[in-house]
């Protein structure tokens, strides 16, 4: 009876920490690279609506891709402030935060620069409009979409570090 309760006190012990292991990955790596997808799809669409904004045919189709490019905007804004916020997580790595902080550094570019193409756009000025999207928005859109890969890839990188620890101590 002794050796049995050994044993189910040992698969107890592994359950748990194969349980542990799940849940630190689930709420962690895998929640902030959820995120950080999430953030890049919000830019993605901020870019998108200011540029179709530009090329609006009609007013009806101007105050329509305004509205989108607002809201994909607040998105952005939202997503990387809780990106931020998770890079305090404890199982985050100094290059997480790194990365993350590239990411904000760029952002912090970018916006007031996508949101002047929209201004213009707005008060009827697309030529200067296409010419700011081609001098200063492209190139920060670009270093934008650079680093959020970059941190998808070092996410991508440290899930599967932790999915090969947890099989290894499965084992």
């Amino acid at each position: 009876i002794g050796f049995l309760m050994l044993v189910a006190w040992m698969g107890y012990r592994s359950t748990d920490a194969m349980h542990a292991d799940m849940s630190s990955f689930v709420k962690g790596v895998n929640a902030r690279s959820t995120l950080a997808e999430e953030l890049q799809a919000a830019v993605f669409k901020r870019a998108v609506h200011a540029r179709n904004l530009v090329n609006a045919a009609n007013e009806s189709d101007k105050q329509q891709e305004f509205t989108l490019v607002v809201a994909a905007n607040k998105q952005v804004v939202a997503k990387l402030a809780a990106l931020t916020t998770r890079m305090q997580d404890a199982d985050e790595t100094a290059r997480g935060r790194a990365l993350v902080a590239e990411i904000a550094k760029v952002e912090a570019q970018y916006e007031p620069v996508a949101l002047a193409v929209v201004d213009l756009a707005m008060k009827g000025q697309r030529d200067q409009a296409i010419q700011k999207i081609n001098v200063e928005c492209r190139p920060l859109l670009v270093a934008l979409v650079s680093k959020a890969e970059e941190y998808a890839a070092y996410a991508t990188e440290r899930s599967q570090m932790m999915v090969t620890e947890a099989e290894a101590s499965f084992h």
